[in-house]
């Protein structure tokens, strides 16, 4: 059996689903399972060498000729024997799937339709609003096919109960299963603090940096934000006007990524949606307190005053509030820190999640 990895964005793009895919490739590798990757790359970047065959197709051209070309290539590079897991490309694989009759696999983290048309300025509506509303013209054939394409699979899989029960609303007849995201351990490593704040996010309304930034400011303490998107000049915009001692740092590689976490006091992730943060987990298995909003994705994870906090977000003061209990508690914040590194090694561990993965492809492939 073969197993072939179908990815939007792969090393050196960074990003959790290019991490995840990487990783999850080198452990099938490890496990004696031959496996391959399909992915997108840009016209100036080069594929990371790897112990697997990598193959892409250029990102940036005619999107119809795109879809083609990534549904051939699955289509060719799925002959034999051979199972496949979608982290992204799902019409395209799907397409594939309908033709050559394969066993695959999906792995959803969000609705990638709802995604699609905010940031083409398509619809201003939340995630869930959009999902109830009857869509016309353009959208609502993007919407057909893609459910279409989620139909060609076998099993789909989520990492959280809120993007679970939100695939269930789609009415797809095909098994549903909740698996959730896991990280490798990290070891302690202690170092001196420079950052009050840290947010890795992006930086999109959605993930509300605005309300964090205010709240930042409320409580006369430094952020640290780390990634890129539309927002990011409405974003410096506002530390101007209000003087905030805000720090961006832009994309930054995953190791990159948890350096700075080792420097920073708190990690605060509070999004409208998440499907399950992996910032969030390598935030709590490097011991920072969390503040979380009340996102299930979130709130799945982090049990308030337990092992991080959980704030609403439509009031600032409540968030300033939140970060100041912790600042002004170092007693606190290494409890809270203490028990979510546990929480992530007891309950998160990568191991343990890609052998539930490799369980599944073992099970379609035999």
């Amino acid at each position: 059996m073969r197993v072939l990895l179908i990815t939007g964005v792969y090393p050196p793009d960074i990003g959790g689903p290019a991490k995840y895919i990487s990783e999850l490739a080198e452990f099938l590798v490890n496990s004696g399972i031959k496996t391959e990757v399909i992915t997108l790359k840009n016209n100036i970047t080069k594929t990371k060498k790897n112990n697997w065959p990598v193959f892409s197709v250029k990102r940036k051209q005619l999107l119809l000729i795109r879809y083609i070309k990534v549904t051939l290539l699955v289509i060719w590079k799925s002959r034999g024997n051979c199972v496949i897991l979608a982290n992204g490309l799902y019409e395209e694989v799907g397409l594939a799937l309908f033709i050559n009759k394969k066993p695959g696999i999906v792995k959803l983290v969000s609705d990638p339709v709802w995604e699609r048309a905010i940031r083409i300025g398509k619809t201003k509506l939340s995630r869930e609003a959009y999902n109830y509303t009857v869509l016309k013209g353009k959208q609502d054939i993007i919407r057909k096919f893609f459910r279409w394409g989620l139909s060609q699979f076998k099993v789909i899989t989520c990492p959280s109960s809120e993007v679970l029960e939100l695939v269930n609303s789609w009415k797809i007849d095909k098994p549903i299963i909740k698996i959730e995201n896991g990280i490798e351990y990290i070891n302690e490593y202690f170092s001196e603090k420079k950052y009050d704040v840290i947010a890795v996010s992006r930086l999109i309304k959605s993930k509300n940096i605005d309300k964090l930034i205010q709240a930042c400011q409320l409580s006369s303490c430094n952020l640290l934000v780390i990634g890129s998107g539309p927002e990011e000049k409405t974003l410096k915009e506002l530390v101007s006007a209000q003087k905030a001692e805000v720090k961006f740092l832009g994309q930054l590689s995953n190791d990159e990524i948890l350096n700075h976490m080792k420097l920073s006091k708190i990690f605060a992730q509070l999004s409208d949606y998440e499907g399950l943060s992996f910032s969030l987990l390598h935030a709590m298995a490097c011991g920072l307190p969390v503040l979380v909003s009340n996102a299930r994705g979130n709130t799945d994870v982090v049990s308030s005053g337990i092992d991080g906090l959980v704030v609403e977000t439509n009031d600032i003061k409540i968030i300033s509030n939140a970060i100041s209990s912790l600042l002004n508690s170092q007693c606190l914040m290494e409890k809270l820190g203490s028990s979510a590194k546990d929480k992530v090694r007891k309950h998160y561990s990568q191991i343990e999640k890609f052998s539930q993965i490799k369980s599944l492809l073992i099970n379609l492939g035999s």
